[in-house]
């Protein structure tokens, strides 16, 4: 393997190496210092990513800083970054290469995960758990009166 790494300064919608494969770790510090102007991109393209695994807690890191999931594609490997909590990937007990061509990161947006079956289904499901309001209630029911026993 080349030992010589192409820099890259600002990261834009397409990034190609002329010569040289990038840096996992300076390509992340370089990634998660532009996070706030890379997250506007919303897809972004590299190609040749050496030791693509090495870059991959820069992008967990900084899908934590803007709050959303990262999703990171080289050849069919694909890892979904959750925010710094968790990395899920279909690259177990594959090889991973130690050049990444035709890399792909995705911003995904955070969207509503529940249906609107399910919210109604939450919905109703509160209506049953709801007590009314009463004087006598507010007097002896749980968490009420003038000791705090229950």
């Amino acid at each position: 393997m080349n030992k010589k790494f192409e820099n890259l300064n600002l990261i834009n919608e397409n990034n190609e190496c002329s010569e040289f494969s990038y840096c996992p770790i300076i390509l992340g510090v370089s990634f998660l210092d532009q996070i706030e102007k890379i997250e506007k991109i919303k897809t972004i393209n590299f190609s040749k990513i050496a030791y693509p695994l090495l870059f991959l807690p820069f992008l967990s890191r900084s899908s934590e800083v803007i709050g959303k999931k990262i999703f990171f594609k080289f050849e069919k490997n694909e890892f979904l970054l959750n925010i710094n909590v968790n990395i899920s990937t279909n690259l177990l007990n594959k090889n991973c290469p130690n050049i990444a061509n035709n890399v792909e990161v995705k911003i995904l947006e955070n969207n509503d995960n529940f249906t609107e079956q399910d919210w109604k289904s939450l919905y109703q499901l509160s209506e049953k758990t709801f007590v009314e309001e009463t004087e006598s209630l507010k007097k002896g029911a749980a968490g009420a009166g003038l000791t705090d026993n229950d």
